[in-house]
């Protein structure tokens, strides 16, 4: 595993009265065994993560590469870099009297970015080299490359067409049908189904098992809660038929993998 702070590994969890300021950053590449992080109180700054390649685990939901996370000042962290040869994940800490201000159009927790990946990737690599290489101008330079970066996710039109769907899901107090996704998305329902899996690699109804197993995953290892209030939190009516969803998608029964785990 190669790890990689852009500024070294000293605190620099701080706000700041400048206009824009990057605290750290840095990646994570090749992880060979899960990386855990949870902060209760958050940080003073910004945190940004983006799974270049790879799976990250965020407040207890799955994530595939090229999402992008945002935790903004003193929100608790909750996420888990996953262990898989070839992944590559960026995070960076910014602050500054304006920093509200540039992500003021990020449309979520999780927003995918799949379109917009390589030039993620070449912001993130330049930032950390500039950190790393550091000169006399060189922190004008990281800052109009987090100007760059934050303009390219806050862009409205990449959160379409499937982000409210995507949101919709992970509703789970909410009975949502297929139909109600296809409207959101201004789509014919089959037009939904065949655009999302050709996106996502599998079909609305999939994904959302995915989201409610991975939720379900996280509730079963991080609380005590009984087996039938985990499958009411995860969006199933009947723990019965949770039980089956879940062993078919874990291979384990609910309780066996808490155990096991």
């Amino acid at each position: 595993m190669r790890v990689l702070f852009g500024k070294g590994r000293k605190n620099t969890d701080s706000d700041s009265e400048l206009i824009l300021k990057v605290n750290n950053c840095g990646s994570y590449k090749n992880v060979s065994e899960d990386i855990e992080l949870v902060r209760v109180n958050g940080r003073k700054d910004y945190h940004l993560l983006f799974v270049a390649s790879g799976e990250f685990v965020v407040d207890g939901i799955s994530y595939p590469s090229s999402h992008c996370a945002l935790y903004k000042p003193n929100e608790a962290h909750n996420y888990t870099y996953k262990a898989s040869e070839g992944s590559v994940y960026y995070w960076i800490h910014f602050t500054g009297t304006q920093a509200e201000e540039i992500v003021e159009d990020f449309t979520g927790r999780c927003v995918c970015y799949k379109d917009k990946s390589n030039d993620v990737n070449n912001i993130l690599e330049m930032m950390i080299s500039a950190c790393v290489n550091s000169g006399e101008r060189s922190e004008d330079y990281i800052v109009a490359l987090l100007k760059a970066l934050c303009i390219l996710l806050c862009e409205k039109k990449i959160e379409k067409p499937f982000a409210k769907a995507i949101a919709m899901m992970s509703d789970f107090s909410q009975n949502h049908t297929l139909e109600d996704y296809s409207q959101a998305s201004f789509m014919s329902d089959g037009h939904f189904i065949r655009a999302f899996k050709q996106s996502y690699g599998v079909t609305p109804l999939k994904y959302k098992t995915k989201l409610q197993t991975d939720y379900a995953k996280y509730l079963l290892t991080s609380t005590s809660l009984k087996v039938s209030v985990v499958a009411s939190l995860s969006g199933f009516d009947d723990p019965l038929y949770f039980s089956r969803v879940f062993k078919k998608n874990t291979g384990y029964s609910p309780d066996k993998y808490r155990k096991n785990l």
